[in-house]
């Protein structure tokens, strides 16, 4: 079932007081960007989001955003969370992959064989997924 605008506007405030570390009512890019980065994306993806949202919102480059108007491009925000969160997971999973011995590329190439080459990107990821967990930390 879809959400309604005011439950969507419930999320973003929130997410919004969550942001505004100084409490100034504002969102600059600063506080934004901390927490895309923290949330697991580089720097050039964090400042491209933060660039849509303020086009988005028809603000400058340098502005910062108010929390009507973060309502207003919280479908924004929100999407690029979601599209490039399973980019951020796959960086992890590839880096703890890495970590084992693995190269991700040796991952694709086994999912292939061992699927007798019927394997989709789902099933790769799948199996990259069990790889990066099933074995623990030495």
């Amino acid at each position: 079932m879809a959400q309604t605008d005011d439950e969507l506007y419930v999320e973003a405030d929130e997410l919004f007081d969550e942001l505004d570390e100084d409490s100034s009512g504002d969102l600059d890019r600063n506080e934004v960007q901390k927490y895309l980065v923290e949330y697991g994306y580089t720097e050039e993806e964090a400042t491209a989001l933060i660039s849509k949202m303020l086009l988005q919102g028809g603000e400058e480059a340098g502005a910062t955003v108010c929390k009507g108007q973060f309502r207003e491009i919280y479908c924004v925000f929100i999407t690029d969370l979601a599209e490039t969160g399973h980019d951020i997971a796959k960086r992890e999973q590839d880096r703890v992959l890495s970590r084992r011995g693995f190269r991700a590329a040796d991952v694709e190439a086994y999912s292939q064989e061992f699927l007798l080459e019927s394997a989709d990107c789902e099933s790769i990821d799948i199996i990259g997924a069990l790889l990066a967990t099933r074995w623990e930390d030495a």
